[in-house]
């Protein structure tokens, strides 16, 4: 087994035909991008799901001065790095929420390719040029990949701070230097204000920052100091991110609520009566009683507890939601009954059987590169699990499929084994 970043195919050497091979898939990238930001611009109300109606209303309320509210009684319940985004079309266009969902999507579009960078520098920095290039293509043509682009939604903004903060990570542990982690844990900040189920993900990273702190320390430090050092600041950075929401919902409600309120409900949701695995608010949210005079953190706090009362009860039906949560968000199929005909299922199948199928080998052939396929499998463990408690939706499995599709790609390359490198005898 050996834990090695840098691969032969990653060490620095003339790739000349790799500017020219990455400019034609993001031109590729491009064209599918904004061919389906048009149709949906053109079409909206295809395309508005509604979530995205809140946080539109929410950018409104941001650009009136009032904050990333979701309405008067809920000031707290929006993530607030999305709407806070959104607020600059919200200023330009005050009164026409078309005009911002079409803003909101073209900024998914320098964000899509933004991802396709990433991925294709995260995928040639650890398994190398090839690799890069392959997995850059697998998510530029990916239907799902490209669909969402059309939603007002945070899924393409989050992936790519995700994907950007893995690659920085990499290049840490690869050459060192403060500069990539300090950028690995301010994007997963961000990202995390931009969508809070991201809240815990560093806490399974935090091995992965450790190893490369011990990897880069030698001489009087230590590896072992090294290894605290890199804990430490990984984990200073992205508490400095999250702090001004932190501070804004205690100034607000008198606690401690890292991001915004609503975990209680959204836990309700995929665990009552009414829980088949798949989202519900609708089947209990309306004409809900709460305690008289309950702000939003008492009532998420309540529906913790009652959601908390329902597992106890049925431990059994608990474990088989979970099991439908697994299946509903690594389906093959679309969820939703207006993407279930025989031109979608094709369409689905033929664009995740064979990433997944490419992934197994992938991970067979590289399996000995601990630490390389560690980095891109943990998020996947942990959104896979955070939606095996809450609810499941091939959405949830949106912002880490392509670093599945950079494991997939690592198929089609031997995963040779070498002797690790110190930092200093790695070029970039």
């Amino acid at each position: 087994m050996t834990t090695d970043i840098a691969g032969p195919e990653a060490k620095a050497r003339p790739d000349h035909y790799w500017p020219a091979i990455l400019t034609a898939i993001l031109l590729v990238a491009a064209v599918f991008r904004i061919g389906a930001v048009h149709y949906a611009n053109s079409h909206p109300d295809k395309f508005m799901w509604p979530d995205s109606e809140r946080y539109l209303q929410s950018a409104v309320y941001v650009a009136s001065g009032q904050g990333p509210i979701v309405s008067p009684s809920d000031r707290t319940g929006n993530d607030p790095g999305y709407p806070l985004l959104l607020s600059w079309p919200a200023r330009i266009w005050p009164h026409d929420i078309q005009k911002i969902a079409a803003a909101a999507r073209w900024i998914n579009v320098v964000a899509g390719l933004a991802t396709v960078v990433f991925v294709a520098w995260l995928g040639r920095l650890l398994f190398g040029s090839l690799v890069g290039l392959i997995a850059a293509a697998m998510v530029a043509v990916q239907p799902i990949q490209v669909y969402f682009h059309a939603l007002v939604l945070t899924e393409v903004i989050y992936t790519t701070l995700l994907i950007g903060s893995l690659w920085a990570l990499a290049r840490y542990a690869r050459d060192g230097g403060g500069a990539y982690l300090f950028g690995g844990a301010i994007g997963l900040g961000l990202g995390t204000l931009i969508r809070s189920s991201g809240l815990l993900l560093p806490v399974m990273l935090l091995p992965l920052v450790a190893w490369a702190g011990w990897r880069s320390r030698t001489g009087r430090t230590g590896p072992a100091a090294g290894a605290a050092a890199a804990v430490v600041t990984f984990c200073v950075c992205y508490a400095c991110v999250l702090l001004p929401a932190a501070y804004r919902n205690y100034r607000i409600l008198g606690a401690f609520v890292p991001v915004r309120t609503g975990v209680g409900t959204s836990l309700l949701e995929s665990v009552g009566p009414w829980a088949d695995g798949g989202p519900g608010m609708e089947k209990f949210l309306p004409g809900r009683d709460y305690p008289a005079g309950a702000d939003e953190y008492q009532r998420d706090r309540f529906d913790h507890s009652e959601a908390i009362g329902h597992i106890k009860q049925d431990p059994g039906r608990f474990a088989r939601l979970a099991w439908g949560k697994l299946l509903r968000t690594w389906n093959v199929r679309m969820n939703f009954s207006d993407y279930r005909n025989p031109v979608y299922d094709l369409l689905a199948l033929l664009s995740t059987v064979p990433v997944y199928v490419l992934a197994l080998i992938g991970w067979g052939r590289q399996r000995r590169h601990v630490f390389k396929w560690s980095l891109l499998l943990a998020p996947v463990l942990y959104f896979t699990l955070l939606h095996m408690v809450f609810v499941g939706s091939v959405r949830y499995r949106y912002p880490v499929m392509p670093a599945i599709m950079v494991l997939a790609a690592g198929a089609f390359v031997a995963g040779k084994t070498r002797q690790p490198e110190t930092p200093e005898h790695v070029t970039t």
